[in-house]
């Protein structure tokens, strides 16, 4: 289940960052770029957080505590809300804040990235 809320914080992120450079383009709005701004940071911490590296940093053990991202993601979904481009990357983040809250209840390991290039099977 945390490879889906994985894969899903992933597709948000993309989706907040596409909805973010659609703001500015269609939207005449007197200052745009706070939003833009909210959407493109946090699509990159998003990507930067969540995709799977070969050596783990500090930032990802902390990332492997499943209950907490699922409480980061359901506060960074919350904005995106307010503002109609970044309604699909709040509903994959919110996706996945719950998919992250039921790897956490289940109490699912961390996989590394040889089993995520596995597909998700571990080695015996």
């Amino acid at each position: 289940m945390a490879q889906w809320g994985r894969t899903m914080a992933l597709c948000g992120s993309l989706c907040l960052f596409v909805g973010s450079l659609e703001f500015v383009v269609s939207y005449d709005n007197s200052n745009p770029y706070a939003v833009m701004g909210y959407g493109l940071a946090l699509s990159i911490l998003i990507w930067m957080f969540w995709w799977p590296v070969p050596k783990m940093s500090v930032v990802q053990i902390v990332v492997q505590n499943y209950i907490v991202n699922s409480i980061v993601l359901f506060m960074c979904c919350i904005y995106c809300f307010f503002n109609l481009p970044h309604h699909l990357g709040g509903v994959c983040l919110l996706l996945s804040s719950i998919m992250f809250m039921f790897a956490g209840v289940r109490g699912e390991k961390s996989m590394s990235l040889d089993e995520c290039k596995n597909g998700g099977r571990r080695r015996r």
